[in-house]
C-alpha cells in the first residue's frame, strides 16, 4: 500500500500496505466480523476513496518547516495496548477501508491526504535536504490520476491485530495481497493511526512487522 510505494520498497507511490501470514505475538483483540461487514479477501474499489485531495504544492509547505530534532526510532514489534471501544472500532474499520481504497484509486494526492504531515516529511525528506521547488516538481508528476490495472490492485485480507495505545493512537496490523511491486504473496504491515479532527490519519508504518518480530526481515 502507500507506505511501501512511497518508500519505493514494495508498494509504489500510488497504491500503502502488505509473505505468508506469520504467527504474530498473541493478538490483543481480533475485530469480529458482523453481517454488514464484507468478508476478506476483498478488492476495495478506488471509488470508496472520498477524502479530499491535497493541493499539489502541499509537500513544499511541509518541507519548509524545520526537521524534527528528536531522532526517529521505528517500532520493532506491535505495541501493547487496550481493546478498542465499539465506536473507535467502527471508525478504524472505516479508516482502514478508505486507506486501501485510496491505495487502489490511482489518485496520489487524494491518498496522501490520509497520511500525517510529519510522517510524510520523515518518509520523503528526513534530513531536510529537498528544497520546496523540487518538492513541487515531484508532486506535479504525480498529480494526474492514473488508472491501476486490475492485477495490480491491493487486496484486503483482513485486520490481524488492533489495539488502542495510551496516547489515544491505534496500532493496526493489516494483511494484504497483490499490489505493486509485491505482486506475488501477502504482506503483514503495522500502521499507527491518530485521530486528527474527525479523520484517522496514518502517522507511522512498518513494513513486514511479522518478519521483523521474527528476526528475519531484510
Amino acid at each position: 500500500m502507500l507506505s511501501r510505494f512511497i518508500t519505493q520498497r514494495r508498494i509504489t507511490f500510488t497504491a500503502v500496505a502488505f509473505a505468508s501470514i506469520f504467527a504474530l505475538a498473541p493478538l490483543h483483540v481480533t475485530l469480529a466480523q458482523d453481517a454488514s461487514t464484507p468478508v476478506p479477501p476483498e478488492i476495495i474499489p478506488g471509488s470508496e476513496c472520498i477524502t479530499e485531495a491535497r493541493d499539489y504544492n502541499f509537500l513544499s509547505e511541509i518541507f519548509a518547516t524545520p526537521v524534527a530534532v528528536e531522532e526517529y526510532v521505528a517500532p520493532t514489534s506491535v505495541p501493547d495496548g487496550e481493546p478498542l471501544d465499539k465506536e473507535t472500532e467502527t471508525e478504524i474499520r472505516a479508516a482502514v477501508r478508505e486507506f486501501i481504497a485510496c491505495s487502489n484509486s490511482g489518485e496520489v494526492l487524494r491518498a496522501l491526504s490520509l497520511l500525517d504531515d510529519e510522517y510524510l516529511r520523515r518518509i520523503f525528506d528526513p534530513s531536510g535536504e529537498i528544497d520546496p521547488d523540487t518538492a513541487n516538481e515531484l508532486l506535479q508528476t504525480l498529480a494526474t490520476p492514473t488508472a491501476i490495472a486490475e492485477d495490480q490492485l491491493v487486496i484486503f485480507n483482513g485486520i490481524l491485530e488492533v489495539v488502542k495505545l495510551p496516547d489515544g493512537t491505534v496500532a493496526v496490523v493489516l494483511e494484504t495481497d497483490g499490489g505493486l511491486p509485491n505482486d506475488e504473496g501477502t504482506d503483514v504491515d503495522l500502521f499507527i493511526f491518530k485521530k486528527v479532527d474527525d479523520t484517522w490519519l496514518v502517522i507511522d508504518a512498518v513494513n513486514d512487522i511479522d518478519d521483523i518480530e521474527a528476526g528475519i526481515a531484510e
